[in-house]
């Protein structure tokens, strides 16, 4: 499964996507995420999967101190803040890993333990990038 950034005309919306054996979108709805780190050491974000206009959104639910997954990682592998809006960022080019200047667009994970209120995530590719404008001659 993947939490994955969609554009949305402005700053980015993080939703979930794809599934893991028999576990779809609709068993991991109004659950807790978690973050596994390393064996044993989990993180808990704050957030939660929901059903907005139709779409499974990733959302902070403990507004004093949740944080979205794609903040907690970066910070754990002491890369600086990147941005939910992919169009902000440095185009063109090599990937460029400076303050605000790219996204975290794909976080993969695999579902290591799943209960009524949680769901337990162990993060295996975390995909970054900038913002890339297509130029066509006419």
């Amino acid at each position: 499964m993947r939490i994955v950034l969609r554009t949305s005309g402005g700053r980015g919306e993080y939703e979930m996507a794809g599934s893991q054996g028999n576990i779809s979108l609709s068993d991991v709805f109004n659950k807790r995420i978690i973050l596994e780190i390393i064996p044993n050491i989990f993180i808990d974000t704050g957030t939660q999967l929901e059903k907005k206009d139709g779409k499974p959104r990733v959302r902070i639910v403990e507004k004093s101190w949740g944080e979205h997954s794609y903040l907690t990682l970066s910070s754990l592998l002491l890369l600086p803040k990147p941005i939910r809006e992919l169009g902000k960022t440095v185009g063109g080019g090599r990937l460029q890993i400076r303050d605000s200047t790219y996204s975290n667009t794909i976080i993969n994970f695999v579902i290591i333990k799943l209960n009524s209120d949680s769901i337990y995530i162990r993060p295996i590719d975390l995909i970054l990038q900038n913002y890339e404008k297509s130029f066509s001659k006419n």
